[in-house]
């Protein structure tokens, strides 16, 4: 028999709340990544981290942070490289 107290309950709820939320960002990010297949230049070019390199800020949004995507555009549509947490620093050789 397994007894779970109402503070466990809370933190079960708790814990599935913040799952619920990373799906959501999750989907917030893979749209950006649809509007950027369709206009790729809304990035602002990052030559210094490779050649080619995107990079776009999504903005806070409803969350508490921001990300940053980068990708470069092919012939075919654009390769994301990298989705980085926006307050990192970011290093050359991440990509």
């Amino acid at each position: 028999m397994v007894t779970i107290s109402a503070k466990a309950r809370r933190d079960l709820e708790e814990l599935w709340l913040h799952i619920a939320a990373a799906d959501l960002v999750i989907e917030h990010l893979e749209e950006r990544f649809l509007t950027l297949a369709l206009s790729p230049q809304l990035g602002r070019i990052r030559k210094d981290l490779w050649p080619d390199a995107y990079c776009f800020s999504t903005g806070k949004g409803n969350w508490r942070s921001h990300f940053l995507i980068f990708y470069r555009i092919g012939r075919e549509g654009i390769e994301i490289a990298r989705v980085l947490e926006g307050h990192r620093d970011i290093r050359p050789d991440w990509f």
